[in-house]
């Protein structure tokens, strides 16, 4: 059971975890260009798809400080060249540095599996900018990049991208839940339930053994004293919260193929209630040792 809500708990903490969404770091000085930092006619640009529900961070690989002047970032859609986020002006404090932008304003929501444009300008100043190739089979194949509007043909520019995704619903984290195990006290059962409230557990598959239900052909006992469904909704819907999934599980003894274990197996599973339904219609062997034995 711990190792169960361990992992659920493990589910959780990756769906909350950041994201790179882009990332291709500076590897040959020759790999480098100038541009116009206008915002209206410069700058340099990558388009990227979207991985993520929300931009965190962008840092941009930039060569010679020049005259000092402040970076901001846009991006967009691609190609609407719909606004959807716009950093902050940063300030560049050496060259040949990454340059962050964490501070951003919102305007659009962005959707998994669009294209975007991420757009580094630079107003009153140039952009010394570095690239990476990006042919096939090659490390990088993010995008088109773009210097000054103008496409480069297998170049990605030199920027990273940090983005989160949205918590995953509770609702789709779930477990599997034993409400009937027996030897399991009442304080023990209130540490599962903290454990799986803490985890975000929404759902709880629990196995109802057709065996209890229906001990005999068309008698049905929902209310079997400690092994009655209503104390699984009442333990799993009423305490934990979370939606059950009743499933009916293995077989019965007088439906099975089979009517005694084995002789001599070792198979706790091969048991009447862990074998094939026999067919209704066709008399059922003893399994005392297989076919040819007395027929009931």
């Amino acid at each position: 059971m711990k190792r169960l809500l361990l992992l659920v708990a493990g589910c959780v903490g990756v769906a909350l975890a950041y994201l790179k969404a882009y990332e291709v770091p500076p590897t040959q000085a020759g790999w480098s260009g100038k541009v116009d930092g206008d915002p209206q006619f410069g700058g340099v640009e990558n388009t990227f798809v979207a991985s993520f529900d929300s931009i965190c961070e962008v840092q941009f690989f930039a060569g010679d400080i020049g005259d000092g002047g402040q970076y901001r970032v846009d991006v967009l859609e691609y190609p609407e060249q719909t606004l959807i986020a716009r950093s902050a002006q940063v300030a560049q404090q050496r060259s040949h540095t990454w340059v962050k932008f964490d501070s951003w304003d919102i305007s659009g929501k962005f959707t998994r599996g669009k294209t975007y444009l991420a757009k580094v300008v630079r107003p009153n100043d140039s952009i010394n900018f570095y690239w990476s190739e990006s042919v096939p089979g090659g490390p990088y194949q993010y995008g088109e990049m773009l210097v000054g509007g103008a496409p480069q043909a297998n170049r990605d520019l030199c920027m990273r991208l940090t983005a989160m995704m949205r918590p995953v619903d509770s609702a789709f984290l779930g477990c599997n839940m034993f409400p009937w195990v027996s030897g399991l006290t009442p304080a023990q059962w209130a540490d599962v339930n903290d454990a799986a409230v803490e985890a975000g557990v929404g759902t709880a598959r629990t196995e109802i053994p057709w065996s209890w239900v229906e001990r005999s052909q068309g008698q049905f006992d929902f209310d079997r004293e400690g092994q009655s469904v209503d104390l699984a909704v009442d333990r799993i819907q009423g305490e934990l919260g979370c939606e059950m999934i009743g499933l009916l599980a293995y077989g019965t003894k007088w439906a099975s193929t089979r009517i005694t274990l084995l002789q001599g197996s070792p198979d706790h599973y091969d048991t009447s209630e862990h074998c094939p339904p026999k067919n209704l219609f066709e008399p059922v062997f003893v399994s005392a040792g297989g076919p040819g034995d007395s027929e009931i």
